[in-house]
């Protein structure tokens, strides 16, 4: 779901570049619903897996390996505002 829905977003960009009118493409509340869409997705993939803020009943990606779970380091810039 997160990489159809940046992909429709990639496709918003790249209509706006070429100058084209997006409320012809999508409304702007299908826009912003879009954009909030793959921020509250990116944040539950980003809790899964780096399992910030978890609370003892999440589930997070560390269940689903033997041993160790070790992600790779987030970089601090690539990371969705919980704010």
């Amino acid at each position: 779901m997160l990489r159809r829905l940046t992909a429709q977003l990639k496709s918003a960009v790249e209509l706006d570049r070429a100058g084209d009118d997006l409320d012809d493409w999508r409304p702007v509340k299908v826009r912003n619903a879009l954009v909030e869409s793959v921020a509250v997705r990116s944040r539950l993939l980003i809790d899964f897996l780096y399992g910030y803020g978890s609370r003892a009943d999440d589930t997070l990606a560390e269940h689903y390996v033997e041993g160790k779970w070790a992600p790779v380091e987030l970089d601090r810039r690539a990371r969705v505002s919980r704010t």
